[in-house]
């Protein structure tokens, strides 16, 4: 990790559902698959060894630059893990995007119990 971060574990519950019809499930799913392929944050995870998929945003604010929202899951086709990052006046999601890729290097390939894919992550459809 870096310096002065800190990684925690915490269990989660469901506090509530969501109903949603599953092929809009899916839809989003799969923009989010594209987005981290082929998309706004192709270029942190177009050939990145886990598969992610991911959304960036640009939050306005009342006055100065506007915050950067980032969030991602991985790997994508068996989720382990979800972040989200608040850039308060990072000025656009992409911005959060290194934050995001440095806690997946650190959950995927700094842990010695974890094992480097072979092969980059490939959009088939």
């Amino acid at each position: 990790t870096a310096t002065g971060a800190n990684i925690t574990e915490s269990t989660v519950s469901v506090v509530d559902r969501l109903d949603m019809k599953e092929e809009n499930f899916h839809a989003v799913m799969y923009g989010m698959k594209l987005a981290a392929a082929s998309g706004t944050a192709s270029n942190l995870f177009s050939v990145y060894k886990v598969g992610v998929g991911a959304k960036t945003g640009t939050a306005s604010v009342p006055s100065g630059t506007a915050n950067g929202v980032f969030v991602a899951f991985a790997p994508y086709e068996n989720p382990e893990i979800a972040i989200s990052v608040v850039l308060e006046h990072g000025s656009s999601g992409y911005s959060a995007g290194s934050v995001i890729r440095d806690i997946l290097d650190a959950y995927f390939f700094a842990d010695g119990n974890k094992s480097t894919p072979d092969a980059p992550f490939v959009v088939l459809d």
